[in-house]
């Protein structure tokens, strides 16, 4: 109350404990941050000013005085404590000439890590080209007064023709959140909420079916009503409303909406939706991780845009398949989320998937992290493969056919090498489509029908609900490999998996490989074996020893790569795991 000058007539005394907690940015993470901190001595006297006001009153400051003359004069300026993308992208708008030069001018400069992210972040959504200066899409941002992420989904809502639920969840990242959580009721407001949901593990989606339900009751006349019984803020729900006609006014005076009927044809396409809020919020991400109470299972022949329980009766799309890992679940369902800067990171309690033991997605994209004691993600909505291959980030090919890397090499993934080219090319005439509409607003999308059918095919046909992990195909050429692993492991003696797995660890430098075995019900034993941050489970095994021999030789499988014999096979693998320990920021094993 004292830093907003809030005057409370009847206060007499006051309890200063000399902290606050202030919004910050860690540069060197690229995360804002919400920790208490000590106040400045502004602030303190603020807070002694609160008393005595209109009577006499008192002040207690629980620090001592050597502590109260160590602190800053004032508060840290905005610019050094937020993230500097909008004001970024504005200093490119007014033709300010580089970025950082600017920045260096002022009384307090910010960091040039703080600036340099803020590029590389403009640059990754394709609001600046590698010289730094605005692409088209960068200056439609600049004419929008919200955050360039923001200002992207709004842009491709417009484009794509979903841009009613687009405006909505917009809206209602610029505001407060809408969705009350009375202290002595947040069970009740938890499952009101929850009931928005509809199990889509989607916090946005959400927010879109309470704000269409407001508005419903509102031609009803039972707004308040309706906000009372399902804890609801009137005021935020209005204030979105308004926000919603301001930027319907700002898309048509840009030039990228005319007809507001046109431009919602396929807003009830949820998983365009989705796609767009991915296309917004991306670099955002993180992968949902299948924790150590659920096995992963051998490779698999399962279809790869068409999942399903019973893997020998998928339905194929396109009659392209692929070999990927599986997962095999036990009855203590458990995950875990991870960030490319932070590694794990939670769901705040009032997200929709924070009460979800299951994520059938793959990834989840958020709008906003803070750290608090841990990073908590406030908002995110689960997206597939499938969605983020084709409206994420660039794209690029990995050093073997079929491997596609995303931010880096953070993301990875393996399919067909003819799936991976299908991918690939829907992705870049998607980006060359947006790139015309951009260009002439004018241009009528619907005239590339082809291409939109598969898009929206791609993204609405993929079930990968969590299933695909970084699965690496098996090339033909070395599949004669994989029959001497089998082999060796049935018999107990031969191409001994155990010996040969050791061997190639102890070759790249790592410790010798543990295993775990647990008895199942049925009298066989299943195993797992642990390296360099992976887990691989082999299949049910009549023996303990047996059980291990196929856990190492699950793990030898997923290891191999497109040589063209065994000896090649040994190399390429150790390569690999060398690999993996000089630069495990480059590893697949990253996400896991």
């Amino acid at each position: 109350m004292a830093e907003t000058s809030i005057t409370i007539n009847d206060v007499v005394f006051v309890v200063d404990c000399g902290k606050a907690k202030e919004t910050s940015y860690d540069a060197l993470n690229n995360t804002p941050c919400l920790l208490p901190s000590w106040i400045s001595k502004a602030s303190a006297r603020q807070r002694k000013g609160r008393a005595g006001r209109v009577q006499p009153g008192e002040c207690y400051h629980l620090y001592p005085r050597c502590v109260h003359d160590a602190f800053a004069d004032y508060q840290m300026p905005e610019l050094l404590r937020t993230p500097l993308q909008s004001l970024c992208l504005q200093i490119k708008s007014l033709q300010l000439k580089s970025i950082s030069e600017f920045l260096s001018k002022a009384l307090q400069p910010p960091e040039p890590l703080s600036v340099q992210n803020a590029v590389e972040y403009l640059k990754m959504i394709g609001a600046l080209d590698e010289k730094e200066n605005l692409t088209v899409l960068g200056r439609y941002l600049s004419m929008l007064p919200v955050e360039p992420k923001l200002g992207k989904m709004l842009i491709f809502g417009a484009i794509f023709n979903c841009l009613d639920p687009i405006m909505t969840i917009v809206a209602g990242l610029s505001v407060r959140d809408p969705f009350l959580m009375p202290f002595d009721k947040k069970d009740l407001a938890e499952s009101a909420k929850a009931q928005f949901s509809a199990r889509d593990f989607s916090d946005h989606l959400a927010l879109v079916r309470a704000f269409d339900g407001w508005k419903d009751a509102e031609r009803d006349q039972f707004g308040y009503e309706y906000c009372w019984r399902n804890f609801l803020s009137t005021q935020t729900l209005r204030a979105i409303d308004s926000l919603r006609k301001q930027f319907l006014y700002l898309l048509k005076d840009i030039g990228l909406v005319e007809n507001l009927e046109s431009c919602n044809i396929c807003s009830h396409d949820e998983h365009l939706v989705r796609a767009v809020i991915c296309a917004g919020l991306f670099p955002g991400i993180c992968s949902v991780v299948v924790s150590k109470s659920l096995y992963l299972g051998a490779i698999s022949y399962i279809q790869f845009a068409c999942w399903g329980e019973d893997t020998e009766n998928v339905r194929p799309l396109g009659g392209v398949r692929t070999n990927i890992k599986y997962i095999v679940q036990n009855k203590e369902k458990s995950i875990s989320l991870k960030t490319m800067e932070d590694g794990a990171v939670l769901l705040h309690s009032n997200s929709v998937n924070a009460q979800e033991a299951k994520i059938r997605f793959p990834w989840l994209v958020f709008n906003e992290k803070v750290k608090v004691n841990s990073v908590f993600l406030r908002d995110s909505t689960g997206v597939s493969d499938s969605v983020v291959l084709l409206f994420g980030g660039n794209v690029s090919s990995g050093g073997l056919d079929g491997h596609m890397k995303m931010l880096g090499g953070y993301m990875e993934f393996f399919m067909t090498p003819e799936l991976a080219t299908m991918y690939l090319t829907v992705k870049r005439e998607l980006d060359e489509l947006v790139q015309k509409k951009l260009s002439n607003s004018k241009l009528d999308i619907k005239s590339h029908n082809e291409l939109l059918t598969a898009v929206r095919l791609l993204v609405s046909e993929d079930r990968c609900e969590g299933r695909f992990v970084f699965g690496r195909q098996i090339p033909a050429s070395s599949r004669n490999f994989e029959k001497e692993i089998q082999v060796g492991s049935a018999n107990g003696g031969g191409s001994n998996a155990k010996s040969h797995l050791q061997t190639l660890l102890a070759r790249a430098g790592h410790q010798t490989p543990s295993y775990k075995t647990k008895q199942l019900k049925n009298n066989k034993f299943r195993s797992t074996v642990m390296f360099n941050g992976l887990d691989f489970v082999g299949q049910p095994c009549g023996s303990k020893k047996e059980a291990e021999k196929d856990a190492a030789a699950e793990a030898l499988r997923w290891l191999s790569g497109d040589s063209q014999s065994s000896e090649t096979t040994v190399d390429y693998m150790s390569a690999i795991l060398k690999k993996s320990k000089k630069e495990p920021h480059n590893s697949a094993a990253r996400w896991r």
